[in-house]
């Protein structure tokens, strides 16, 4: 279950505005739950930004060509894969970046790593059928922020290659943590 896209999908859709979303090109079941997700709650309120056309036939999509012309409404969320193409100067200057590419630190967007491990813990909350409130919450909140960190901190100090940022192991990671915390 693609947790890390539905917790980025319920966040997006109780916030108006135009954000983007870049995450590593492995996590494109994360991208497709975070566009179909948005979409279930407003219809055509995400789009993946792709020029693939397996990946655009199963979601709502725009090309990169035609990425420009969606920007005019202002409460939208594009998403697509990190280092494959990047929007223009123009689509930069009017959609605010929610993760990325170098997701979670200086130029990383508006969501901060403790953003991003709260809007993951309400979601595995809400898959379970239980509130994101309490004692127990709380715990479970705390414990995932340090493990959060702990992967931050590992992946930082590991760097980058030439073709790979850190941070996109650690998103990686961090969607696998949320996909095996779902199966038990």
């Amino acid at each position: 279950m693609a947790i890390l896209g539905r917790a980025l999908a319920r966040h997006l859709s109780s916030i108006r505005g135009l954000y983007s979303v870049e995450l590593p090109d492995s996590l494109s079941a994360e991208m497709l739950e975070l566009v179909g997700s948005a979409n279930s709650v407003a219809s055509k309120r995400a789009l993946l930004v792709t020029d693939d056309p397996g990946l655009s036939s199963s979601v709502e999509s725009t090309a990169w060509r035609d990425i420009l012309r969606w920007r005019t409404t202002d409460d939208r969320i594009f998403v697509w894969a990190r280092g494959i193409r990047q929007p223009d100067t123009s689509f930069i200057s009017v959609v605010r970046p929610f993760i990325s590419t170098r997701f979670p630190g200086a130029d990383g967007g508006e969501c901060t790593l403790e953003l991003l491990v709260r809007t993951c813990v309400e979601e595995f909350s809400y898959q379970r059928s239980k509130q994101p409130i309490g004692e127990v919450f709380e715990a479970f909140h705390r414990t995932a922020l340090w493990v959060a960190k702990v992967l931050r901190y590992m992946f930082e100090r590991l760097g980058s290659t030439p073709r790979v940022h850190w941070s996109d192991r650690f998103l990686e990671h961090w969607s696998e943590f949320w996909s095996q915390s779902t199966q038990h």
